[in-house]
């Protein structure tokens, strides 16, 4: 799968890097306290899909956890406690969680995955998705988009950039759906959570079919 037909959210979150706080004192001066570091919100713990029991669906096949073996290493996910999702092109799209992290990864019909990882702040607020476009049969503007929203929320609603507004149900912590380009998302008790996303360009057009 080539790089250009996938779009991929990106989420500062997932990309910052620590930094470390020097403290500089004399023989008589005493170092000002430091708050505690902060624990790490766990995905487990933190989404009611990776708390259901598993079933039959949620078990991975061998040839997708080959695929998706070299992020989870990566990003420290657990692909025995992913959960499919939803259907997609006759495979499933997966939430896998990690200690402080959640992956998202949508079925390429052609070939592999588009995946992204965010932490568990970064998901609650409904910033980690994934997209894809330039698929067989999309027209100008149309995307697939699986978006990871927090316990709470049953539907996000997509606004296109005509103006038409559509609900899409969420379930398992995710809403699934081709859309056109435009924004998605929800409101909640903290505010208005929604994301840009933009569909296939005229370049990837002829690719589509």
């Amino acid at each position: 799968m080539t790089i250009k037909r996938i779009s991929l959210s990106l989420v500062a979150a997932g990309l910052c890097v620590a930094g470390s706080v020097a403290v500089a004192s004399g023989d008589d001066v005493t170092p000002p306290a430091q708050p505690p570091t902060p624990v790490a919100a766990d995905a487990t713990s933190s989404f009611a899909v990776f708390q259901r029991p598993a079933n039959s669906g949620d078990v991975m096949p061998p040839v997708t956890r080959r695929i998706l073996a070299d992020t989870a290493a990566r990003e420290g996910a657990d692909l025995d406690g992913a959960r499919a999702v939803a259907a997609s092109a006759g495979r499933s799209v997966w939430a896998i969680p990690g200690p402080n992290k959640v992956c998202l990864a949508i079925p390429d019909p052609v070939d592999g995955f588009g995946i992204n990882c965010a932490d568990v702040a970064t998901a609650k607020s409904g910033r980690l998705w994934v997209t894809l476009v330039g698929l067989p049969g999309q027209k100008l503007g149309d995307v697939r988009i699986a978006q990871f929203v927090p316990d709470g929320v049953d539907a996000v609603i997509a606004q296109g950039d005509d103006g038409k507004g559509r609900t899409i149900t969420a379930s398992d912590n995710v809403a699934f759906a081709d859309v056109t380009s435009g924004t998605i998302g929800f409101s909640d008790g903290f505010g208005d959570h929604r994301v840009r996303v933009d569909g296939t360009p005229k370049a990837l057009l002829s690719s589509a079919g």
